[in-house]
């Protein structure tokens, strides 16, 4: 028999954990593949299913490493750490918030970046699950493996893979244009009030 269990992410989790969430994605993932010697599946599978969102909710164990290896400008976004985990990281445009993808699904950032990582690479399954459940993040299947070429930041917008998320808060035509004062206008106000 074939053990279905990622390294680090378990498949019997304590009732009420969001873990089914990761459960039900990886099954049906492994559902979907030919019978093959479990090596090769463990290789596929990790190959495969990936975290995308702000790593800080998952990647705690590793995150002052992370910080360390950081790029803000996104001349950088393929990383490795010093065990040889690898992953992705690109910087929004403009730091923190919540960002969606094209498909709607959001991105709670509050590092100023979005990543992707190997399910597998997470130590943390707790932090997963709970981020998971919170939607700060989201699961995508790759057929391919993750690099510069098919991860990178183009006018404001990250593209990791198929996955396109949006990070410009731009104004919409709609939107009033901001009344700006000058430091006079500003002293009045103040004074008025004083």
């Amino acid at each position: 028999m074939v053990d279905y269990t990622l390294r680090k992410v378990r498949l019997s989790e304590p009732k009420g954990s969001v873990y089914p969430l990761v459960k039900t994605r990886v099954l049906c993932y492994i559902s979907s593949m030919k019978k093959q010697p479990e090596d090769k599946m463990t290789t596929e599978i990790n190959k495969n299913v990936y975290y995308v969102g702000d790593l800080c909710y998952v990647m705690t164990n590793e995150w002052d490493e992370i910080c360390d290896l950081s790029v803000f400008d996104n001349s950088k976004v393929e990383f490795t750490l010093e065990d040889g985990r690898k992953y992705i990281q690109l910087s929004t445009a403009f730091g923190d918030g919540t960002y969606n993808d094209l498909d709607g699904n959001p991105y709670s950032v509050d590092s100023g970046t979005i990543g992707a990582v190997l399910v597998n690479n997470i130590t943390d399954t707790e932090a997963l699950n709970e981020a998971l459940g919170n939607g700060l993040g989201h699961l995508h299947t790759f057929d391919t493996e993750l690099t510069e070429d098919n991860c990178f930041y183009d006018n404001m917008v990250l593209h990791i893979v198929d996955v396109t998320i949006d990070t410009d808060w731009g104004t919409d035509s709609d939107d009033e244009e901001l009344d700006v004062m000058d430091e006079d206008e500003i002293l009045e106000r103040v004074a008025l009030f004083g």
